[in-house]
């Protein structure tokens, strides 16, 4: 009797656990559409008296990140933005801002990622471009700068940014970071 009701207790709270998990990202979603799209709409106007920084793409981020053992370690939401992609003068200007989460939702924080520089020109393979550079990464105990970063682009939405590892104590886990151009 006490097994089984042992049993039903953890199942309810499995139960609730994946409940809650389903609800944190779909509010992380709405929130981080509504501040990429806040955020868009910003630059966008002040674009009408600065011709330098119109917005080129944007979009969302929504990530699992997996650590060394391949086991869920932490969900990011947030979104990013790309500017002066097509300027002859200076390197592209890649922004985000991810919320960061346990996936039993704890531990919430946030990351920028800010000072995108290239390091060599973007290269374009099977419908992707790549852009290599570094940039600056928020961390607990302060900004990071000159972090190795690579992010792509894919022709059908797909994004991917990876940050190395190594400059941030693997903070981010294995994997790089996926996300979504909603416009370019």
């Amino acid at each position: 009797m006490i097994n089984e009701m042992t049993l039903k207790q953890n199942k309810k709270i499995s139960s609730n656990i994946a409940l809650l998990l389903t609800l944190t990202t779909i509010v992380t979603t709405i929130f981080g559409t509504i501040v990429i799209v806040a955020y868009a709409q910003t630059q966008d106007s002040s674009s009408t008296t600065q011709s330098t920084s119109k917005i080129d793409k944007y979009g969302s981020i929504n990530s699992t990140q997996y650590d060394e053992n391949g086991d869920k370690a932490w969900i990011l939401e947030g979104g990013w933005t790309f500017t002066d992609l097509n300027s002859s003068s200076a390197s592209p200007a890649f922004g985000a801002t991810m919320y960061m989460t346990k996936p039993d939702g704890s531990a919430q924080h946030t990351h920028k990622i800010s000072d995108f520089k290239t390091t060599e020109n973007p290269s374009t393979i099977d419908n992707t471009t790549t852009y290599n550079g570094t940039a600056t990464i928020s961390m607990k105990d302060g900004p990071v700068n000159d972090v190795p970063i690579s992010i792509k682009i894919n022709d059908n939405g797909k994004v991917s940014i990876w940050i190395d590892p190594e400059s941030v104590d693997n903070h981010f886990g294995t994997n790089p970071i996926d996300g979504t151009l909603l416009t370019s």
